[in-house]
């Protein structure tokens, strides 16, 4: 639907634009909307962190391998491992924040790390680029678990990892690998398209 829209930023309160859908407006603005119908809404720009969040799901349902970073909860001097990942994003969690879902053979050196769970690890996705303008990631922090065989949890996050990795229908009806979920509780972003070296976080364990 055409609609028209009128900033009532201090700064650029004569400013007028029209335009197709919803133009996101800078922070601490408002933009007042007008249909071809004649109604008005008002809606306020949203927030720092709402931005952020929005960066983070962004980067989440671009990629599709992220590294896991786990250590041996039994040995506090074992060195810290790596394992890349198939995952599929579940974007709503108990405490609104999201999930990345993944499968591994219970044998593996991070699924033994991890147990039954729950079990903080590290985590970290980029888009790997020679061009640094264009680079953006984040450094993720979290919770993990294995989820329970025949749950509704586990029958849930199936369909959605399936939807995004139905490569993996073989392995998990066999029941060589196991369903884990990554809740995340802290994000640092890269996102050099907003310049260089800014990092904003985003902390979900509040």
């Amino acid at each position: 639907m055409a609609s028209s829209a009128r900033s009532i930023c201090p700064s650029t309160a004569s400013e007028e634009a029209a335009f197709i859908g919803i133009k996101l407006a800078p922070h601490n603005c408002r933009w007042a909307f007008q249909s071809k119908g004649g109604t008005s809404v008002e809606m306020s720009s949203p927030s720092p962190r709402e931005e952020h969040v929005s960066r983070l799901m962004q980067i989440l349902d671009a990629h599709w391998v992220f590294t896991l970073a786990t250590r041996d909860p039994a040995d506090t001097n074992a060195p810290p491992h790596c394992a890349p990942l198939f995952y599929a994003v579940q974007a709503a969690t108990e405490n609104g924040a999201p999930a990345l879902l993944f499968t591994s053979s219970p044998e593996s050196v991070h699924s033994r790390h991890i147990g039954g769970g729950p079990r903080e690890v590290g985590g970290a996705i980029y888009l790997e680029t020679e061009t640094v303008g264009e680079l953006r990631g984040a450094q993720l922090r979290g919770v993990v678990h294995e989820l329970a065989s025949d749950s509704e949890a586990e029958t849930a996050a199936r369909a959605r990892y399936l939807e995004r990795h139905p490569v993996a229908e073989g392995v998990l009806a066999e029941g060589r690998h196991r369903l884990y979920r990554f809740v995340l509780t802290w994000a640092k972003l890269t996102d050099n398209r907003l310049g260089f070296g800014k990092h904003p976080v985003v902390d979900f364990s509040g």
